[in-house]
């Protein structure tokens, strides 16, 4: 990182990401409880009910997991956008990814 890492660094206003692991269906409920964070749910979560009130409550994004690679960029953007405005203004929940969300081993 060099000597001077932290010349590029700024203040901001309040964390803009937290990235943890999903081991069970409780994660969202006690991340809820404990932090108040949006999160990046699968699009088909627009069509449940009651789930898709409270991600939109939370001001979450929704993502397009199987979407082409100009949707991905697009979300990526949406992302980036959200996480400064975040940091720059303090004015949304923190977003909560969980990294492993759209991964799976096949079986």
């Amino acid at each position: 990182m060099g000597p001077n890492y932290k010349d590029g660094y700024r203040d901001i206003k309040k964390t803009s990401t937290i990235v943890c692991n999903h081991i069970s269906w409780l994660d969202c409920i006690i991340m809820i409880l404990k932090q108040k964070p949006a999160f990046a749910p699968d699009a088909a979560f627009r069509k449940i009910p009651i789930f898709n009130t409270t991600i939109e409550c939370l001001d979450s994004i929704y993502i397009h997991r199987s979407g082409d690679q100009s949707q991905r960029d697009n979300i990526v953007k949406t992302f980036v956008d959200r996480q400064e405005l975040i940091e720059e203004t303090g004015r949304y929940a923190p977003l909560n990814i969980f990294a492993e969300g759209g991964t799976s081993n096949g079986t």
